[in-house]
C-alpha cells in the first residue's frame, strides 16, 4: 500500500508541473475577449480581457502555431494590452513562461507581471494605467516570423492575484497580420514542484506511521 501511495503522490505532482496556470492560452476555444475594464474579484479570472485585440485565424505566415491566435485590432491605436489574472502562487515560487510571438514593428513589446487585489480595475486601453504592483518587466523583442519565447521569473508578490499583461506599441492598422500571440503557458519550475512533492510525500508517510 505504501508503494502505491508513493507512486500516486509523485504522479499527481508530475501532472501539476506540466499543467498551465493560465486559462485558454492557445486561444482555440476563445470566441471573443472579455470587453470593458474588468474588476478583480468580480469578473472571472483566467479569462483573457482586451477589446483592442481580436482573434486571427488561418495561416498568415510559414509557421503559424495554431488555428487561432491573438492579434491587435485597433486602427490608429498606439499602446495595446491583453492580459488575465490568476490566483497567485506562494511568494518565492519560480515560474516559467513560454509563448509563441511575432512582431516586426514598434518600439515596445513586453510581458509585465503585476500583483493585484480584489477591487482593482483593469485598464487595457492605449495609455491606460494598470493598477497593482509591477514586479517584473520582460522584453519580447522583434521577430518577423513566429518565435517561441521562454522566460523564467520568481513571483515575490503578496497580493491574492498574479496579473500577466502583454503590452505592444506601434502604428497599428486593423487586424495586423504581422503581429501575433499564441500558446501562452505559465508553469511552476520543476524544482518548485519537486519540493512541493517531497513535502506532500513526507506528510503522507508521517500520517501512515
Amino acid at each position: 500500500m505504501r508503494k502505491v501511495a508513493v507512486v500516486t503522490v509523485l504522479a499527481l505532482f508530475a501532472g501539476a508541473a506540466s499543467a498551465t496556470m493560465l486559462g485558454e492560452g492557445d486561444f482555440e476555444a476563445v470566441d471573443n475577449f472579455d470587453p470593458g475594464n474588468p474588476t478583480v474579484g468580480t469578473d472571472p479570472h483566467s479569462v483573457w480581457y482586451s477589446s483592442p485585440w481580436s482573434l486571427a485565424t488561418g495561416d498568415s505566415g510559414p509557421s503559424a502555431p495554431g488555428d487561432k491566435w491573438a492579434s491587435p485590432d485597433c486602427d490608429g491605436c498606439g499602446d495595446l494590452k491583453i492580459g488575465q489574472w490568476i490566483p497567485a502562487p506562494a511568494a518565492g515560487t519560480d515560474l516559467t513562461l513560454t509563448l509563441d510571438w511575432k512582431q516586426d514593428q514598434g518600439p515596445v513589446h513586453q510581458v509585465r507581471i503585476y500583483g493585484v487585489s480584489d477591487g482593482d480595475q483593469m485598464a487595457y486601453w492605449a495609455g491606460g494605467t494598470l493598477p497593482g504592483t509591477l514586479y517584473d518587466t520582460i522584453d519580447l523583442g522583434l521577430s518577423s516570423d513566429w518565435t517561441t519565447v521562454t522566460v523564467n521569473f520568481t513571483w515575490n508578490g503578496t497580493e491574492d492575484y498574479l496579473h500577466i499583461v502583454f503590452r505592444s506599441s506601434g502604428e497599428w492598422g486593423s487586424g495586423q497580420p504581422d503581429t501575433g500571440l499564441d500558446n501562452v503557458v505559465l508553469t511552476p519550475e520543476p524544482a518548485t514542484m519537486t519540493l512541493l512533492g517531497l513535502g506532500g510525500l513526507g506528510l503522507l508517510i508521517h500520517r501512515r506511521r
